[in-house]
């Protein structure tokens, strides 16, 4: 205690870790946990133990048919899904109608002037200048809303109902 608070010189210091005891202790630690490992858990790259199987390797319990088709397939099994999902919700059958906007052909659109200061009400203008422009194409169209602010959502699911050729609004 005395040598710790450094009140005692002393020439040769020794950790307690380092004693012959410490080390004889520790020792045993280790050959105790290299036994319990080897009688207890399976060895996953010993393959005499399990030929074909898969193997829980704390348990040392062989998975069912069942578990090892699943597991086996399923990366396979992800990307049929993927495919799946990506084919019927993020794909269409419709051609979209695009067009490129530039300044030779300015118009004016008197349905979106506006002294609102609020944007969540100016996109509902864009909204319903949409679906007159549905009505005069005699289409039904979707609209999609891309807004993060939840009084547009409100605003939208009110005014779906006042829209006559929009078929679908996303947002």
């Amino acid at each position: 205690m005395r040598a710790r608070a450094c009140l005692v010189k002393v020439d040769d210091q020794c950790h307690d870790e380092a004693k012959p005891a410490a080390m004889k202790r520790d020792e045993k630690n280790v050959q105790d946990l290299i036994v319990y490992i080897t009688e207890n858990m399976t060895n996953p790259f010993h393959v005499d133990n399990h030929l074909r199987q898969l193997i829980n390797i704390s348990t040392g319990l062989h998975a069912s048919h069942d578990i090892e088709d699943l597991l086996l397939k399923s990366v396979e099994t992800g990307r049929t899904k993927m495919k799946i999902f990506v084919e019927s919700s993020l794909s269409t059958d419709k051609a979209e109608i695009v067009r490129q906007l530039s300044n030779e052909h300015v118009i004016d659109l008197p349905d979106l002037f506006c002294s609102h200061e609020e944007a969540d009400t100016r996109i509902l203008l864009h909204v319903i200048h949409s679906d007159k422009i549905f009505q005069q194409l005699s289409k039904g169209g979707r609209i999609i809303v891309k807004c993060s602010d939840t009084d547009v959502l409100v605003l939208c699911v009110h005014y779906f109902k006042v829209l006559v050729s929009t078929e679908q609004m996303c947002f």
